[in-house]
């Protein structure tokens, strides 16, 4: 009986570390890595259009090891979509930029997808549900050294082959427009969806997602800096993996979430009353005009010339008794 037991309890914790390692692995499927994507077709100018709204917000929480302190750049961002490409917006807060001529060791924005989280992902190990297969990277840099691209399609690792030869044939539709201030940097991307992939792309569809930025000091557009570490939108031991690993990915999901323009509202305008007039209305009375004192003067004058001929006639008759 003793032996039962031990052998279900080895089992039970067979199992649970099983399920808690899969649960550590996959980061996409904890709620707080998981964002969605809403409608909207933008223009690629760095202004973020009102069709982002309707987005979740997209934020860098969660530094690695590297970091040290509080005062790291930090990025907040929104996803939306349509029937050619998915666009980002964002904005990185970092107030020291600083470049390398390898553009993954200065200040930058790396984006990571994967849409085969379902068919295709695995493929180089059929025990892992989410290998490396099918991981796009991009790259995106606030300041260039010599002639140095501000946008990289850093391609990716273990893409299907439709993946790859839309990346290598139609590479100018990945482009990405840079703003960079005082206060850091503005990004706003374009990110086609490969024509094998496009029948997927509807509300619910699941994508693997992650955003590092990469921060940097001490360097300046013509002197190298070193990265002192990144920064991620979602948590996990393998964070820093997503180039190669669609398991250390957070999760974005399509839907039909979309702007809609807030209606101006209009002032209430009281109904009439039922005799046709407004009940509301305010009725002004005005009085009769008052008799004109040009009136009363005309009066008093043929008055006077009647009293004064019965005077006259008056006098004429007692006159003549006399």
């Amino acid at each position: 009986m003793k032996k039962v037991l031990s052998v279900i309890l080895c089992v039970i914790f067979l199992m649970s570390v099983c399920a808690s390692t899969v649960t550590a692995a996959v980061a996409g499927d904890d709620p707080k890595n998981q964002v969605k994507i809403a409608k909207g077709t933008p223009v690629i100018d760095g202004i973020m259009d009102d069709c982002y709204k309707a987005a979740d917000k997209i934020t860098t929480p969660y530094p690695n090891d590297a970091v040290d302190g509080t005062d790291f750049a930090t990025f907040e961002g929104y996803l939306v979509y349509d029937s050619e490409a998915v666009y980002l917006w964002g904005h990185i807060s970092d107030p020291t930029l600083s470049a390398n001529s390898n553009s993954w060791n200065g200040d930058g924005v790396e984006v990571f997808f994967n849409y085969d989280l379902v068919d295709g992902v695995g493929a180089d190990d059929d025990a892992d549900p989410y290998g490396d297969t099918g991981c796009m990277q991009f790259r995106i840099i606030p300041i260039p050294i010599d002639d140095q691209e501000r946008y990289e399609n850093s391609s990716g690792h273990g893409l299907d082959d439709e993946v790859t030869e839309d990346l290598e044939k139609n590479p100018g539709n990945y482009y990405c427009a840079v703003d960079a201030d005082n206060k850091g940097y503005v990004i706003e991307c374009r990110f086609p969806i490969a024509s094998a992939k496009k029948a997927l792309v509807k509300d619910g569809f699941a994508i693997g997602f992650s955003i590092q930025i990469n921060d940097a000091q001490d360097g300046t557009p013509t002197e190298e800096a070193d990265r002192t570490g990144t920064i991620h939108f979602q948590d996990g031991d393998q964070m820093e993996q997503c180039w190669q690993y669609a398991g250390a990915m957070g999760r974005a999901f399509f839907t039909d979430l979309s702007y809609i323009v807030p209606v101006a509202e209009t002032p209430d305008i009281p109904a009439p009353a039922e005799d046709g007039g407004n009940e509301d209305a305010v009725v002004i009375t005005i009085p009769a005009p008052a008799p004109q004192t040009g009136d009363n003067g005309l009066i008093l004058f043929v008055l006077a010339i009647i009293l004064a001929g019965a005077f006259v006639t008056v006098k004429r008759v007692g006159k003549n008794r006399a």
